[in-house]
């Protein structure tokens, strides 16, 4: 049995700690730029995907209280055929937060909000996703292999997607809507 000056000190401890992780979190707001957080994102996803991620509309860093990086009409890859293969409203990385206590910035998982996703098939050219193939077979392969560990995502969400995929070579167009993952 706890005596009633043990919940009074537990109270404190709890209290102490508390505090303590809100004014590391500010601290940690206010040390590292913002700047500093979109490029390590920013870098991350052309890690990942093999795709240079193009920003074309407004970036937001919320670092307090749970770390995000935002960036709006974003597109990945390279135009061909007209369209790149990845366009999407919004794209939002939410942040490791252990890393982050450490100075370190990891995306723990990606949102890309209404994302419009085209997969072209040609006949003489191969596909237009070779590059996510390259990095994502780099990417799972065992750490132990690696001259360094690979940045990741632990989870990538879909919010009202669309995937076209167009084979040439075969006449063929497929059209999703409304994705959800």
């Amino acid at each position: 049995m706890i005596a009633p000056g043990g919940f009074k000190r537990l109270a404190i401890l709890l209290a102490a700690l508390l505090t303590a992780g809100i004014a590391a979190l500010v601290a940690i707001a206010l040390l590292i730029p913002a700047e500093s957080v979109r490029n390590a994102i920013k870098a991350e996803i052309r890690a990942v995907t093999g795709f240079e991620p193009t920003i074309r509309g407004e970036a937001s860093v919320s670092l307090f209280p749970w770390g995000t990086v935002s960036f709006a009409d974003v597109t990945l890859g390279d135009e061909s055929a007209g369209r790149r293969p990845l366009a999407a409203e919004r794209v939002t990385a939410r942040l490791r937060l252990l890393p982050l206590l450490f100075g370190r910035i990891e995306a723990a998982d990606l949102w890309l909000q209404r994302p419009r996703i085209a997969v072209r098939f040609q006949s003489d050219e191969g596909s237009n996703w070779p590059g996510l193939a390259e990095a994502l077979s780099g990417a799972l392969r065992p750490a132990a292999n690696q001259a360094e560990p690979s940045m990741s995502f632990s989870e990538i969400r879909i919010a009202d997607g669309m995937i076209e995929i167009r084979d040439e070579a075969r006449g063929i167009l497929e059209t999703l809507t409304a994705v959800r993952r």
